[in-house]
C-alpha cells in the first residue's frame, strides 16, 4: 500500500500547488516471483479557484509501466474475456457505503448503473455523507493525452446501487497486448468538491481540472 497523504501534506505550499510526489518504481511479481512490469506513479494536489463555498481540490495522478517480462501480457477486464458487466480495470474509486444509491453525473446527463459502459471524458459521482448528511460530488476525468483503441474517451465502469464505484477502465471491452518493452503511460484527475454539483457543476469542475493534466505538475517531470 502507498500512503499518499502523508507525503503530500509534508511538504511546503507553493502557490495554490502542493508538491508533485513520484512514488516507484513499483514492481509487479507474479506468484512464481518472476518479475514482469515496473510501474511509477506520480500525484499533485492542487486547489481550484472560486468562491469560498465552491471551491474544490484536485488530485492529479498519472502511472507508466513497462512490460519487462521478455513476453506478450495480454490486459483486460472479466468483460473482455466474456462476463457482461465488469468492466472494471486500471484507477479504481470505491465509496463508503453512505454513497450507495448516489447520482452519476456525465456531460449534458444524469444516470446511474444505466451509465456502466458509456464513452466520455469525464464522469461524476455524488453521494451523502455519514453524519450530518451533507454531500460532496468528486469528478473524474480522463485525459486527453490518454489513448484508447478506436476510441477517443474510456469507458466507465460505474455501479451505484449496491455500493457506490467509479472506473475509467482502459481495457473495458478490448484486450490489449502488452509487448516486451513497450511502456503504458494514463494519466487522471479526480476532483474532490462539497455539496451535490449536478450535471453544470460538475462540467465546469471537471473543464478547470483540465488545465492541470498534461502539465508538469501533473506529470511530475
Amino acid at each position: 500500500m502507498i500512503d499518499i497523504t502523508s507525503d503530500l501534506y509534508k511538504g511546503k505550499r507553493s502557490g495554490s500547488a502542493f508538491p508533485t510526489r513520484r512514488h516507484g518504481p513499483a514492481r509487479w511479481i507474479t506468484q512464481a516471483g518472476e518479475l514482469w512490469v515496473r510501474e511509477e506513479r506520480r500525484f499533485a494536489v492542487d486547489v481550484l479557484d472560486g468562491e469560498p463555498d465552491e471551491r474544490a481540490w484536485t488530485l492529479t495522478y498519472s502511472t507508466s509501466f513497462t512490460n519487462v517480462s521478455g513476453s506478450d501480457i495480454v490486459m483486460g477486464s472479466p468483460t473482455a474475456n466474456g462476463r457482461e458487466n465488469a468492466g472494471y480495470g486500471g484507477l479504481f474509486w470505491r465509496g463508503p457505503r453512505s454513497f450507495t444509491g448516489g447520482s452519476v453525473y456525465i456531460p449534458g446527463r444524469e444516470g446511474g448503473d444505466d451509465l456502466n459502459g458509456i464513452r466520455f471524458p469525464w464522469m461524476a459521482f455524488s453521494g451523502r455523507r455519514d453524519g450530518e448528511g451533507g454531500a460532496s460530488t468528486l469528478v473524474f476525468v480522463d485525459s486527453p493525452n490518454n489513448s484508447y483503441a478506436g476510441a477517443e474517451n474510456t469507458e466507465w465502469f460505474v455501479r451505484t446501487g449496491i455500493f457506490a464505484v467509479v472506473s475509467p477502465s482502459p481495457y473495458y471491452s478490448t484486450e490489449l497486448t502488452f509487448e516486451p518493452g513497450q511502456r503504458l503511460s494514463y494519466e487522471y484527475a479526480v476532483v474532490i468538491a462539497d455539496l451535490d454539483r449536478g450535471v453544470e457543476g460538475s462540467e465546469q469542475l471537471a473543464e478547470a481540472s483540465l488545465q492541470l493534466l498534461g502539465s508538469s505538475a501533473a506529470a511530475g517531470r
